[in-house]
């Protein structure tokens, strides 16, 4: 059945859309303003976003001409650069103590040659400038997949990321297939290539034709 509509309800639907325009206006007014106050008062965008509900692309696009005296900056800085201090202070805390935890319970099977390999490999190949991670770097498939299958036996760890560092950038897709085809692996846990092509990488380029693989663990 149709519906016809006459003048009286054309008139009611009028006045509510119009409402509701007006309605939603003195909302988005109310929420600048807030986010004005919460700026001006050292909050980072991304904390203005989480307290009020809104995108941090509407929050930067609102505040993008607003105007900060020196001595607001001046704070604002300081209240970012005490967060990170903070935050770092509390990822050391956890670190240390997961750390602490694994050194307490977890027995090396120093017995195992498998184990005793996989160590070896990684004290005369691994990453260990980073105590948040562990890596290792090779130009070697095999000790690549050695590396690989000692984390998973001795470690059960699958939070990885792979990367590749080589001097051909024309041939970054070839050169990503050739290690993912070795290593058994998904192009998906690939990163961004690191290209080498400076003249001194010159003789490296003619002697390492797919560069290095960097494998890297996070939270074993």
């Amino acid at each position: 059945m149709a519906h016809s509509y006459n003048g009286s309800t054309s008139v009611f639907l009028t006045e509510n859309i119009r409402s509701i325009r007006i309605w939603v206006t003195m909302r988005t007014q109310e929420e600048k303003q807030q986010a004005v106050a919460l700026r001006r008062n050292r909050y980072s965008y991304k904390k203005i976003s989480n307290r009020l509900n809104i995108s941090a692309s509407t929050v930067r696009l609102w505040l993008s001409n607003l105007e900060l005296t020196t001595n607001e900056i001046e704070k604002l800085i300081d209240n970012n650069r005490y967060a990170s201090i903070l935050a770092g202070k509390n990822y050391k805390y956890i670190w240390e103590k997961r750390r602490q935890n694994l050194k307490d319970n977890y027995i090396p099977p120093f017995d195992n040659p498998r184990f005793m390999l996989g160590l070896g490999i990684y004290i005369g190949e691994g990453n260990k400038y980073n105590k948040s991670d562990t890596g290792l770097s090779t130009c070697d498939v095999y000790i690549a997949k050695i590396f690989i299958d000692w984390i998973k036996e001795f470690f059960h760890s699958d939070l990885f990321r792979l990367s590749v560092h080589h001097y051909n950038p024309n041939k970054d897709i070839e050169i990503i297939n050739y290690w993912s085809i070795q290593l058994n692996i998904p192009t998906d846990y690939f990163n961004k290539s690191i290209f080498s092509i400076s003249k001194s990488s010159q003789r490296k380029r003619n002697t390492l034709a797919y560069g290095t693989i960097c494998k890297k663990y996070i939270k074993l």
